[in-house]
């Protein structure tokens, strides 16, 4: 049995946003706007910089276990062969 389909209703269009009459700003006004602005743009940036610093990180620690497993598998490999050949010389 198929499951029936769901019809959802339309997406509305959004309504035009309406023209806000002109202010006066004061350059100080404007100024501490964008050092607010540039305050907490520095902070996200701070946060996103260390989480991938975080992630960088442990994938170089799995990278550096990965490869310390394969060592460790092909030296006792090796040591398997060098008994097998002491076995067989004497």
């Amino acid at each position: 049995m198929t499951p029936k389909r769901v019809r959802r209703p339309p997406v509305r269009k959004a309504k035009p946003v309406k023209r806000a009459a002109p202010r006066s700003v004061t350059r100080a006004e404007l100024d501490e706007a964008i050092r607010v602005l540039h305050e907490h743009i520095g902070e996200s940036v701070n946060d996103l910089r260390s989480e991938v610093q975080v992630m960088c990180r442990e994938i170089a620690a799995e990278v550096n276990r990965r490869e310390l497993q394969t060592q460790f598998a092909r030296i006792a490999q090796l040591q398997q062969e060098i008994e097998g050949i002491k076995k067989r010389i004497g």
